[in-house]
């Protein structure tokens, strides 16, 4: 069974716009996440030229959006379209220190269960003796002692994504998840690694400093 990991990537970020192609520790941040899944086949679905070139300079494949979608997963959907595959996995764009055990994981778990929509989260730190309750507008949907970090990664098949692109659109499903949930299709999520992602520009420094973690562990 193929599957592809798509790595949307926009400009016109609105808390950090130019993200993907800042540098960190000297090399773009689109191409970091690209490095960090080396066996995987991938391509970067972005609406913005000079994202597209910066990545097939790299060597790596991209492909070329329309500027008009509302999410990551709208892009997929475009890709979807034109290049076949039995799994397709959305991956961030600032997620420069994903763990590729992670998208084994997801990959596994879309091939066993297939008519679920696979989403992740990662264990954050809390203090398990107190009981947390979890809300949606006032009302209680639900009681837990662990908290999870939704992760923006999803495992999807082709017929998943024809759905997604076909359902109704609201500013409120600009996150993912949510449009899923509203069109009533069952989600399993996986549990993954926490590795820090990029939200905004202080990010940058954090991950430079994981990385120096990182050179002087393996030199160790």
């Amino acid at each position: 069974m193929k599957t592809l990991i798509v790595i949307p990537a926009r400009m016109a970020s609105s808390r950090f716009p130019g993200k993907p192609l800042v540098k960190i520790a000297g090399r773009e941040m689109i191409l970091r996440v690209c490095d960090q899944l080396p066996n995987f086949e991938k391509i970067v679905a972005t609406p913005d030229q000079e994202i597209y070139d910066c990545v097939v300079s790299a060597g790596f494949s991209a492909f070329l959006t329309q500027t008009d979608c509302q999410t990551g997963t709208d892009r997929l959907v475009e890709v979807a379209e034109k290049i076949p595959a039995d799994v397709y996995i959305n991956v961030q764009g600032d997620e420069p220190l994903i763990s590729e055990l992670a998208l084994f994981a997801i990959d596994k778990a879309k091939k066993e269960e297939n008519n679920y929509i696979i989403g992740t989260v990662s264990k954050m730190e809390n203090d398990r003796n107190e009981v947390k309750c979890i809300l949606q507008d006032g009302e209680l949907k639900g009681i837990s002692r662990e908290v999870f970090r939704q992760r923006g990664i999803y495992a999807l098949n082709e017929e998943d994504l024809k759905l997604f692109g076909q359902a109704e659109k609201t500013e409120s499903e600009a996150i993912e998840i949510t449009r899923f949930m509203h069109m009533g299709l069952p989600i399993k999520m996986v549990v993954i690694q926490d590795t820090p992602d990029v939200n905004i520009p202080d990010d940058i420094k954090k991950i430079e400093e994981r990385l120096i973690c990182q050179d002087q562990n393996q030199q160790q």
